[in-house]
């Protein structure tokens, strides 16, 4: 449950600056359209040109609009995982950066993940159990007192005419049939055996888990810093053409190619981010009990 939620918020999230990013990419070419539609006029730009600038600016706005709705369809889901109001509003965080370092974990926190201490109870459970079913297989021997009330006896005179009597018991249990008692001696046995595989199958299941989100978590990170490094290159370059086209040096064509690329790029960069911090509440669902 508490994944399924955390999985949603950054599903949010993404959503959220994926807009964010379109938005500033629309309101550039919007801007690149104008300045763009004088130059057709004095004849520095083609009409080919202007129409594959209207195109992506087109196909932006439709990516725009998509956007919207799958918002609005990952906010019903994350409202109604926490039973709430389909309508309630979701402000995701903006501009969400990875921290300088990983928070360090260590897999041998899962042996008391709650999922395996489940198992130590039945166990547990069998085992008394055990114990109750071995007492009962075994000779039992009581002791006890009786009260006897006696009535007082007429015409008979002696001294202890009418008096109550205690007397003491002795009672001795002998089991029989004992074929019953050892059967469940086995049931109980192999009621133990399993579980003790099931616990180091689920064990073995949230080791392989940790591992994987480890994982992509480190990849993450890889593919964040590998974004940050190709935007800063790409956004100098698209600064350098912008520069250029305004004086007639550079092809609109060149803009539109890195304004494009470095779109991908931002979306990526956006992607990483999503994905280290899913694996990250992973990691931390997995040793933090």
């Amino acid at each position: 449950m508490i994944t399924s939620v955390t999985q949603a918020y950054y599903d949010l999230y993404a959503i959220k600056e994926n807009q964010r990013i379109l938005d500033a990419h629309f309101e550039l070419l919007k801007a690149l359209e104008s300045l763009s539609l004088k130059g057709v006029e004095t004849g520095s730009v083609s009409a080919v040109s202007v129409l594959k600038l209207q195109m992506r600016i087109n196909n932006l706005d439709s990516n725009r609009q998509i956007k919207k709705e799958e918002f609005l369809a990952a906010q019903t889901r994350f409202n109604k995982l926490l039973n709430r109001d389909a309508s309630v509003g979701v402000y995701p965080i903006e501009n969400l950066e990875l921290p300088e370092s990983d928070f360090d974990v260590q897999d041998t926190n899962l042996n008391v993940h709650p999922e395996l201490v489940k198992f130590d109870k039945l166990y547990e459970s069998v085992e008394q159990l055990e114990l109750l079913n071995d007492k009962q297989r075994r000779p039992m021997l009581g002791f006890g007192l009786d009260y006897v009330y006696v009535d007082e006896r007429p015409n008979m005179n002696f001294s202890d005419n009418g008096k109550d009597v205690i007397m003491p018991m002795v009672a001795v249990s002998i089991p029989i049939f004992t074929k019953k008692y050892d059967s469940k001696s086995k049931q109980h046995k192999w009621k133990q055996e399993q579980l003790k595989f099931e616990k180091q199958d689920r064990l073995n299941s949230l080791q392989i888990l940790f591992q994987d989100a480890i994982s992509k978590r480190n990849s993450a990170r890889i593919n964040y810093n590998t974004q940050v490094k190709n935007i800063e290159q790409a956004n100098q370059l698209k600064d350098l053409l912008l520069k250029k086209y305004e004086v007639g040096t550079a092809k609109l064509t060149d803009v539109l190619e890195v304004d494009a690329v470095e779109l991908d790029l931002e979306m990526e960069q956006i992607k990483a981010v999503q994905q280290y911090y899913i694996q990250s509440s992973i990691i931390n669902y997995l040793v933090a009990n």
